[in-house]
């Protein structure tokens, strides 16, 4: 099963294997687009789908910042986070009210 945890472990391994933070970013965003045929994802521009993940810190200078997470978008909708030791779903959460 896929975790959100496995995706920042995976960036941290890959920045440890020699490619920089900015080259480990695209790894996990707009190259599997580009491969996929998905032209409506993997960069921030308008016209495209809104799915973005906020961080504290700048992860294009220290990966490991992609787990502070500060907010979510997926589709143009803030989501709300689920607190790690409810007993609900293990989803990142529903749009925000």
């Amino acid at each position: 099963m896929w975790s959100a945890r496995r995706m920042h472990g995976e960036l941290e391994l890959l920045v440890r294997a020699g490619l920089s933070p900015v080259q480990a970013l695209r790894a996990a965003t707009s190259l599997p687009a580009r491969r996929f045929g998905l032209s409506d994802r993997g960069r921030i521009a308008p016209g495209l789908q809104a799915d973005l993940l906020l961080v504290e810190g700048d992860p294009t200078e220290e990966i490991t910042a992609t787990l502070s997470i500060a907010g979510i978008w997926r589709r143009g909708d803030k989501l709300s986070r689920v607190p790690r030791d409810s007993d609900r779903s293990s989803k990142i959460g529903q749009p925000a009210v």
